[in-house]
């Protein structure tokens, strides 16, 4: 019984090893893949911007937007063992004016990189919040590409962003394959991917990391799913200063 115990004992110890290894690795790997990607992207723009030929020109956005996707899918997988760890992911929340353009430009990047895909956005938030516009598009992006990739070609995908009782409100909606019950209550965990019509994108990392976003500013993030309705997720943060009663330790104040 004892051997068995200390067979048990070290066998969990060394699964505990193994995961903070593969998390450090993943923390490293994500930031050397960053700089080469930087400099890809930003070729890509001169390039653009250069090429008359419509063809060549086509070429250089095509590699453009693959970057920033690449961009995107790298801070999520940097994010991911600061939130592991326990610290939470960094987000700085100061008063500004920048959250409509946050939104805005990803919908137009998420957009151009998805042509067969229609995206129709609503987007009234306030002139200025109290939130971390830099988190907020990462938020949007990784719910709008995961409502691309999971939803139907043949239906738009909706965005909407409003006030409602002094919370920003984001809701990304699809139609398609609705999700199971039992897989919904797993979505917020990291590597779970869904099966509702997916098309393969991702690391299964991106709604683990919109909670975590979602979290450090104080809100909730749901999720329901219907055939009637189709799949929408539903991100709530308190929009003005005087909203927020209680800051997370993690949160950083400008």
């Amino acid at each position: 019984m004892q051997e068995a115990q200390e067979k048990a004992e070290v066998a969990l110890s060394n699964e505990a090893e193994t995961g903070r290894l593969r998390e450090q690795f993943i923390a490293v790997l994500g930031h050397d893949l960053r700089s080469p990607l930087t400099a890809i992207g930003m070729s890509a723009e001169l390039l653009e911007g250069k090429l008359t030929v419509e063809r060549d020109r086509g070429l250089a956005t095509s590699i453009k937007q693959s970057a920033t996707r690449m961009s995107a899918l790298i801070e999520d997988v940097l994010d991911f063992p600061r939130a592991r760890m326990g610290c939470g992911i960094p987000v700085k929340r100061v008063l500004t004016d920048q959250l409509t353009y946050a939104f805005t430009s990803v919908i137009n990047e998420v957009a151009l990189s998805h042509p067969n895909v229609s995206i129709r956005h609503h987007i009234a938030t306030p002139p200025q919040s109290f939130c971390d516009a830099g988190r907020m598009g990462q938020l949007l992006s990784n719910l709008l590409v995961n409502a691309v990739s999971h939803g139907s070609k043949e239906s738009p995908v909706e965005v909407s962003a409003i006030v409602e009782n002094g919370n920003v409100v984001l809701a990304v909606t699809n139609q398609g394959v609705t999700i199971p019950p039992a897989q919904m209550a797993l979505l917020f965990h990291p590597f779970t991917r869904s099966e509702a019509g997916g098309r393969g994108e991702g690391l299964g990392l991106g709604l683990y990391i919109a909670a975590q976003i979602v979290a450090g500013h104080n809100g909730t993030l749901s999720v329901s799913s219907t055939p009637e309705a189709g799949t929408c997720f539903t991100a709530r943060f308190p929009s003005l200063l005087e909203d927020v009663l209680v800051l997370p330790a993690d949160v950083q104040l400008a």
